[in-house]
């Protein structure tokens, strides 16, 4: 098969997995806010099949031809879809995470706070779409826009962990719905911050080589 065109559906599959994996993590802190059993288990039964097309889109890299054999251009790119398949299984194993902590955030009894991991939730979902979108079409405007929203999810992050931070030290919540709220805010930054690193390969592959690499 022409280099090129297996080139053009590992990006499909990244896409696949992208969408499959950034549209459950809302659904992921739904359950952690609301307790929804449903939405949980759904997350969590995904997270196996993640797991399997991330290490299938890998093992396709390393398929598509050895790796002397490609140009530069596509080999930067191939490098840069591999290492998009390593960020987006790990956005999946924190939404698995946050799926594990259900009903956490309805316990707390805090409604400033959910909304605010709502917030942070949604933060996370739109900036890793706007990455992989940046990523697979070249486009470094798209990823600055993802920037400037982990740029906001870094914030309320803070902001949250500062008040999960001070509660630590009150009585009235137990200790253990407090942690868990804690996974639940630490794993959306986590999300965050891998969908960051999405958009710098952009950024990078923008910034390094030749026709291949100039924007869409």
């Amino acid at each position: 098969m022409n280099q090129n065109l297996q080139i053009d559906t590992l990006k499909n599959e990244i896409r696949e997995l992208a969408d499959s994996v950034q549209s459950q993590v809302p659904r992921a802190v739904e359950a952690a806010i609301t307790g929804n059993d449903m939405a949980a288990e759904s997350v969590i039964r995904q997270a196996l099949d993640w797991t399997r097309h991330k290490i299938k889109i890998r093992e396709t890299c390393l398929e598509i031809a050895p790796f002397e054999t490609l140009m530069d251009d596509n080999l930067h790119h191939v490098s840069a879809l591999n290492t998009i398949a390593h960020e987006l299984g790990q956005i999946g194993v924190l939404t698995k995470k946050v799926a594990h902590q259900t009903g956490v955030i309805a316990l707390l009894g805090l409604p400033a706070t959910a909304r605010d991991i709502s917030l942070l939730a949604k933060l996370a979902a739109t900036s890793c779409a706007k990455a992989i979108n940046a990523a697979l079409s070249r486009n470094t405007e798209e990823a600055h826009a993802a920037k400037e929203d982990y740029a906001t999810l870094t914030m309320i992050h803070h902001r949250l962990a500062a008040r999960f931070d001070a509660a630590l030290g009150q009585p009235g919540i137990p200790l253990k719905t407090l942690l868990a709220g804690c996974v639940v805010v630490s794993s959306l930054g986590q999300i965050g911050i891998h969908s960051n690193r999405i958009a710098d390969l952009s950024i990078g592959q923008r910034c390094s080589g030749s026709a291949c690499l100039t924007a869409a």
